[in-house]
């Protein structure tokens, strides 16, 4: 774990770095190489995440010898192809997948983030990035959308829709990203209503259930019924977590609402915000849904720093970013430490491998 928060503090001082006055000019840039650390780690990782061993070097050398896997998304199978005529060796394709990954989402950052040094660690113990270093296709498709979330807010839906069908061609699941086109408006949808779909999911599990899996039964997903995915799988842990943040981002657009409401930014984010406690709900019914949610929370590296900013008081602001962290280092202290998800612990790179 020692490397990861070597990573961590690198990234954080170089975000430092971008803040000294005479380097005003170059800071989005300088920002922006905070990613340096991150895709140090990852690309040079081994056997890191669950799916490491278990599903892409598998795949990798089945393509590599000119067989097909039928699992895979058409664009993957074409971006591993390509990574086999660089190298044979199936380490290129970790490589290449942490560019394609942690540079979109530092590049949002960078951009986007009211508090970039937030962004960062809400990205590391969020679990984000050791997501990254797991389930590598969703984490390309979600790069896609959010390279593509800001076309939304603007309008601007055909270029929105070539990174949707971008993210699609990588992970079929990214397909219930169409719901961000139906939750950007100029109102926000009213917190009662997302907590009362919530619970109406908890108490009508049985026929929903049924209902999602006569759906999936007729996708390219059916074959998840009667396994493990079709379980119920839902940390209440993670989902008060969940809640908690959407309350609490809700709480900070209302104080500022006549600011807030004129920007389509925070009510677009306050609205997937809330899908992601709905998609999150969901998955108390099929463990599946609990993949699909991370397409909305990957949101909070943007929409938490940015409604902090909505409080009035400097001392208000800080207390703020203390409860943020607070929140974010119990669940990953509990997650990512006691539990491992995503099996990132212990950490080793390609060049200690026999070690």
């Amino acid at each position: 774990m020692w490397v990861y928060f070597c990573g961590l503090i690198a990234s954080l001082l170089i975000v430092g770095i971008s803040r000294i006055k005479a380097l005003k000019k170059y800071s989005n840039k300088i920002k922006f190489a905070s990613v340096i650390p991150f895709l140090i780690i990852s690309a040079i990782r081994y056997d890191v995440g669950t799916d490491y061993m278990y599903r892409y070097v598998p795949s990798y050398n089945l393509i590599k010898n000119g067989f097909d896997v039928e699992s895979l998304e058409y664009a993957f199978k074409l971006l591993i192809k390509f990574c086999t005529m660089i190298s044979s060796n199936y380490q290129m394709l970790f490589i290449i997948t942490s560019f394609i990954i942690l540079i979109p989402i530092f590049y949002i950052m960078s951009k986007k983030s009211k508090c970039m040094e937030l962004s960062i660690l809400i990205f590391f113990l969020g679990g984000f990035f050791f997501q990254s270093m797991n389930i590598l296709r969703q984490y390309i498709a979600i790069a896609c959308l959010l390279l593509g979330y800001n076309f939304i807010v603007e309008k601007k839906y055909v270029k929105f829709l070539f990174f949707y069908i971008l993210a699609i061609s990588f992970h079929t699941a990214s397909i219930v990203a169409i719901v961000f086109l139906f939750i950007n408006s100029k109102k926000e949808i009213k917190v009662p209503i997302i907590i009362l779909t919530a619970i109406i999911i908890f108490v009508f599990k049985a026929p929903i259930a049924q209902v999602i899996r006569s759906i999936i039964s007729m996708t390219r997903f059916s074959g998840y019924l009667g396994t493990s995915y079709d379980a119920v799988d839902i940390s209440y842990f993670n989902f008060i977590k969940q809640l908690v943040i959407y309350i609490s981002l809700a709480y900070l657009f209302y104080i500022n609402k006549e600011n807030s409401r004129k920007d389509k930014l925070s009510v677009f984010l306050l609205n997937v915000q809330g899908m992601a406690i709905i998609f999150y709900s969901l998955s108390s019914i099929i463990s599946l849904f609990t993949r699909v949610y991370f397409f909305f929370s990957i949101f909070q590296i943007i929409s938490v720093p940015l409604f902090i900013t909505y409080t009035n008081k400097k001392n208000n602001f800080y207390f703020y970013i203390f409860l943020v962290l607070i929140l974010y280092s119990t669940f990953f202290v509990n997650s990512n430490v006691l539990r491992n998800d995503n099996e990132v612990v212990p950490y080793h790179s390609y060049y200690n491998r026999n070690i």
